[in-house]
């Protein structure tokens, strides 16, 4: 990664977006090319909960790319995206078969790399705000704002969808959760579990073994585990309902009714600012429309 010369015609009329950053020398190069071309940075939640010291040799369920890094690229981020100099924070959710990941034989050659966490993306980042307020003394509610800010309103501009996502205001989609901040998350029945297969912060074999696939956080995060598991926290906070625009279509652990996505047009002022990703089964269109 470097930076591209004021004088390069290959930003012109362009805007950037950096995703998944994870290294304390790569922030420093991208702040600097702030200063050449519009660009905006996002990073995930495991760069800024987990570092390669604390992650025990064979943890196949946090194999991603670009990797985990040591603890000073994690400090380095953590504190970045408190200072507002991170713009979003994104799961870089996974979908494939548990059994692609090896989680038995911890054999990391032969495991897919990503991570399938979407669903604990809100708890941990939470997490970490409530652990960094409670000891350093920064205003809750403000961090709070700031994880509202990165999860949701500036994502929302990043991809040209502002008008109607990423806020709950007049003209926008009533797009909201209802979350409880002081619940403990509960181990998931054997049902639930397909839904937490690939998510390494609930079935986390960085600290028990898997074995007939209910080690969760609940049992691995003991008095004497919880350095091992890297944050000083035990991850708090859970999403009780779930509504899109307007309509409750998540309550109290069960999804409700069927899918009803719609297809909406970006705008933008300029030019693209960033890709989107071609997944299969979900409609895409290179002329500015995303599935949502």
């Amino acid at each position: 990664m470097g930076t591209i010369p004021p004088s390069s015609n290959l930003h012109r009329g362009l805007s950037f977006h950096l995703m998944q950053l994870c290294s304390g020398i790569a922030m420093t190069i991208a702040e600097e090319s702030r200063s050449t071309f519009p660009l905006s940075i996002g990073t995930c939640p495991h760069y800024l909960v987990y570092d390669s010291e604390n992650i025990i040799d064979g943890s196949t369920l946090l194999k991603c790319s670009p990797p985990i890094r040591g603890p000073e690229n994690r400090d380095i981020l953590f504190q970045k995206w408190k200072n507002a100099q991170i713009d979003s924070i994104s799961s870089a959710h996974v979908a494939f078969d548990v059994g692609l990941k090896f989680i038995q034989s911890g054999n990391m050659t032969r495991a897919l790399g990503g991570i399938g966490a979407i669903s604990s993306s809100l708890p941990a980042c939470f997490s970490m705000i409530r652990f960094d307020a409670a000891h350093t003394g920064a205003s809750l509610e403000e961090q709070i704002d700031l994880l509202c800010n990165s999860l949701c309103r500036r994502p929302a501009e990043i991809i040209g969808l502002s008008r109607v996502k990423g806020s709950v205001r007049q003209g926008g989609d009533a797009d909201f959760v209802l979350f409880d901040p002081e619940a403990l998350r509960q181990l998931p029945s054997r049902k639930e579990m397909r839904y937490y297969a690939l998510d390494p912060f609930i079935k986390n074999d960085a600290i028990a073994a898997v074995n007939d696939g209910t080690t969760f956080v609940q049992e691995m995060l003991e008095e004497k585990d919880a350095q091992r598991f890297s944050p000083h926290y035990r991850l708090r906070g859970l999403v009780k309902t779930t509504y899109l625009r307007g309509k409750k279509i998540f309550d109290k652990g069960e999804v409700i009714g069927n899918p009803h996505g719609q297809i909406l047009r970006r705008s933008y002022s300029g030019a693209v600012v960033i890709d989107v990703l071609e997944t299969k089964n979900l409609p895409y269109s290179t002329e500015g429309e995303i599935f949502v």
